[in-house]
């Protein structure tokens, strides 16, 4: 779970971008998250170039529904693999 909740310094370190912000980037533009397996340094080189492909494309909000539903699908893939449900 601490891979959703680190922060990523990126494009031309004059801005902070989470975890959860890079997955929508790359969502925008490929239609599917991050890989798990993908380093930080690859996300970082993944979104700067995103970032400058996207600036000034106003069409990007209408994949926010889909993001946000893979996105959550996802935190539950990740709270199944570290916490246990219910009570013991």
């Amino acid at each position: 779970m601490t891979k959703n909740s680190r922060t990523l310094n990126t494009y031309s370190e004059y801005m902070t971008v989470d975890y959860k912000e890079a997955n929508k980037m790359h969502y925008r533009v490929k239609g599917h998250l991050i890989p798990e397996e993908w380093s930080d340094s690859d996300i970082v080189k993944m979104y700067d170039s995103y970032f400058t492909r996207c600036w000034g494309n106003n069409e990007g909000g209408h994949f926010d529904e889909a993001f946000e539903a893979a996105w959550h699908e996802r935190e539950e893939t990740e709270i199944d693999k570290f916490c246990i449900r219910g009570y013991d």
